[in-house]
């Protein structure tokens, strides 16, 4: 393919052209380590991500389906995310018409359908194929491990990273001032702007057991929709749970719905297509002790530990009013309880699963 520097079209979608989806027979990029990372977002999935991009050995790609890839070239926006995307201007450096060819991201209406689509396959085969190793981590997958396993092959390792569903609904109704504070501006305007987040930060407590809307900061909002036809709500049913209910609830009832929609999903069919290859390990667990599940996973990747620096490692926030009992009686409506037992971020160890 002729290579050009061409960037994404100016309606924010890049141009689209047929592509041939290559056999998985083609090459022997079927016996290469595969690591697959699938969390939700907020999530703790960037922190663990940047911990295995130590390992040189791979090339780990963060979020290669999040459309805000679309923005490479802004580099306004990449003085601040270059950190996080660097592998990608890697791709970009060696051809950009060959990347915006086959770049192909799952947008907030795709994310709960099965499967992905042919030249999502096609994208991620093309970043699998860059190097012998590879990591992908994604918050975009827990209904596409089938294709995950697909083009991952035999040696694929799927690692499904999740936080306590109290800590993971917080999360996202009460935003921190971190953003805030890291923004390049000068010293008196940042005090200013984390002045607002605090002000805004206390409202949004007082009203977080009966918010009802305006949680949309990472999408979630939109993922579970408004009515009782959005695709989130018709996957309630199946799990024994009553959407008309649930379409009640206010936005900490449905967050935690969402929580236990993906995370039965992922736990069921990770340790079908995967067997011993997949690993559960919880966020608040891990970032106590890591140790364990990277042990794990590595050898089931046939490769020896790296020495890891876990010097930036920080325990997440905790759940809002931890003791307060709405949490108890949420865990049991959504049945929550019976999937995780006790708490999970009283926990001791990070492996858990089809590795306890």
């Amino acid at each position: 393919m002729e290579c050009s520097s061409r960037s994404p079209r100016s309606d924010n979608r890049p141009a689209r052209r047929p592509l041939a989806l290559p056999h998985k027979g083609d090459s022997d990029l079927m016996t290469q380590a595969r690591l697959f990372v699938v969390a939700l977002r907020r999530s703790g999935s960037t922190i663990f991500w940047s911990l295995l991009r130590q390992d040189r050995r791979f090339r780990a790609y963060n979020e290669p389906f999040n459309p805000l890839i679309r923005r490479l070239g802004d580099e306004a926006w990449m003085s601040r995310e270059r950190r996080h995307y660097a592998e990608y201007e890697s791709l970009l450096t060696k051809c950009q018409s060959v990347f915006w060819d086959r770049f192909d991201a799952i947008y907030e209406i795709q994310e709960l359908q099965n499967g992905l689509t042919d030249r999502q396959h096609a994208y991620l085969r093309f970043l699998l194929a860059d190097h012998e190793n590879t990591i992908v981590e994604t918050t975009r997958c827990h209904f596409k491990l089938a294709d995950l396993r697909r083009e991952g092959g035999d040696r694929a390792v799927l690692v499904h990273l999740y936080r306590s569903p109290e800590g993971f609904a917080t999360s996202h109704l009460l935003p921190s001032t971190t953003n805030a504070r890291r923004v390049d501006v000068p010293d008196a305007t940042r005090a200013v702007m984390i002045a607002r987040a605090k002000v805004r930060r206390a409202m949004l407590r007082r009203r977080f057991w009966t918010r009802e809307r305006g949680y949309d900061h990472w999408g979630l909002e939109t993922l579970i929709g408004e009515g009782l036809s959005s695709p989130f709500f018709s996957r309630l049913a199946a799990l024994g749970l009553d959407p008309t209910a649930i379409h009640r609830m206010p936005a900490v009832g449905r967050l935690l719905a969402y929580w236990r929609v993906a995370f039965s999903k992922v736990e069921r069919e990770g340790r079908e297509l995967f067997g011993d290859r997949f690993f559960s390990v919880n966020l608040e667990r891990w970032c106590r002790n890591p140790r364990p599940a990277l042990v794990g996973m590595y050898e089931a990747l046939d490769l020896p530990l790296p020495s890891f620096d876990f010097s930036s490692l920080r325990r997440p926030g905790r759940a809002f009013d931890s003791t307060n009992p709405r949490w108890a009686e949420y865990r049991a409506t959504l049945g929550l309880d019976a999937l995780l037992g006790t708490r999970v971020d009283d926990a001791d160890d990070a492996l858990t699963g089809a590795h306890a």
